[in-house]
């Protein structure tokens, strides 16, 4: 018995020692194996599995409690085994770790992260929601629709972080030309009330406009060059021009089965319901919207406004950044800290850290 006890004691110990050194010297700060990756983590577990195994021959090499109950709930381990194998394999675990430990000491201190540090002990999800995770999971398995869809636009700029944590997601980017984007801005809050219709005016700036609706084209230009086979865009005159034609690439893109497609009635959030219908842009707005979302259109495609000259109106527009501002940081000012203001507040004393 104590032969097989200091089996599975050396094999455990073993097989932790050489796993978690191989991740303490791909995450940890200063080792030379800095950065090596995830391959570079699967192929020291993978020799390290390979040598616990031979290590503990003798007992079978179980190395888990898990593997020992499970043999012995189905009858191929003796029950009376399995205290000593357990005890062999923590004890066995605990050793290995201390060894990792003590041998990486200097580049603990160096590394600052403590979540780095935890995974030197254990794995974690790359997005802490357990109950959630396993709720969704269980919906979509018993329900056989494996698929999440979510849709946000501005998550088109934290996208790296999305493919991090979901390898295999998919994602559909609609754009359209930045006249329609503006007339959209602009007139979004025309369905509300009056006063909120009014304060939405106040706040409107067609700089501002232009910059989010170039911001938004770069970035989709970026995705579809940096995720080639993960990201498709689609036009609204694509989709307007040949509907079913469209769709069909989508299902394709999404690994869709075959369904037969619904067309719905045509609506639009930002004019639906509007007190009176919106008036076309006017000439500093298109100004503005040629002058910052020119070249990203033409190199996109997209069709651009006709060229407005008005310099009056233009010079009264660049004239009324000022109040724009002033108007804008009133309203923020007045939202709580963890509103908006709260948000701006933490995102700039980020970069005076990063700066620093």
């Amino acid at each position: 018995m104590l032969e097989l006890f200091w089996s599975e004691f050396l094999g455990t110990a073993v097989l932790v020692l050489l796993g978690n050194a191989v991740v303490a010297s791909v995450v940890l700060k200063g080792s030379k194996g800095e950065g090596a990756g995830w391959l570079a983590i699967a192929t020291g577990w993978a020799f390290a599995l390979f040598v616990a195994i031979w290590v503990a021959a003798k007992s079978n090499a179980h190395l888990n409690p898990a593997v020992s109950i499970g043999l012995a709930v189905i009858g191929d381990f003796e029950p009376s085994k399995v205290p000593l194998y357990i005890a062999a394999q923590f004890l066995g675990a605990a050793a290995g770790q201390i060894l990792v430990v003590l041998h990486f000491w200097p580049h603990w201190q160096g590394t600052l992260d403590g979540d780095t540090k935890r995974a030197c002990f254990c794995t974690a999800p790359a997005i802490r929601a357990p109950v959630w995770n396993a709720v969704g999971e269980a919906i979509a398995r018993l329900s056989r629709r494996e698929i999440w869809v979510e849709k946000t636009p501005h998550h088109l700029q934290h996208l790296d972080r999305i493919f991090d944590a979901m390898p295999d997601a998919r994602v559909l980017v609609m754009i359209r030309e930045p006249e329609a984007f503006l007339r959209s801005y602009k007139h979004q809050g025309d369905r509300k009330s009056p006063e909120i219709r009014s304060r939405f005016h106040r706040l409107y700036h067609p700089m501002l406009a232009s910059l989010v609706c170039r911001r938004t084209l770069q970035e989709a230009m970026h995705a579809k060059a940096d995720w080639p086979d993960s990201v498709m865009l689609v036009r609204l005159d694509e989709v307007r021009a040949d509907p079913h034609g469209v769709m069909a690439r989508i299902r394709r893109h999404l690994e869709l089965p075959e369904f037969e497609d619904e067309q719905f009635e045509r609506s639009n959030s930002s004019f639906e319901g509007a007190a009176e219908p919106p008036k076309p842009l006017g000439a500093a707005e298109i100004i503005w919207l040629r002058l910052l979302t020119g070249r990203i259109s033409k190199a996109m495609e997209l069709p651009v406004p006709n060229r407005r000259i008005a310099p009056i109106r233009f010079l009264g527009s660049a004239f009324g950044l000022l109040p724009w501002a002033i108007r804008n940081w009133k309203t923020i000012s007045r939202l709580d800290e963890h509103g908006v203001r709260g948000m701006i507040r933490r995102w700039l004393r980020r970069v005076d850290r990063v700066a620093v």
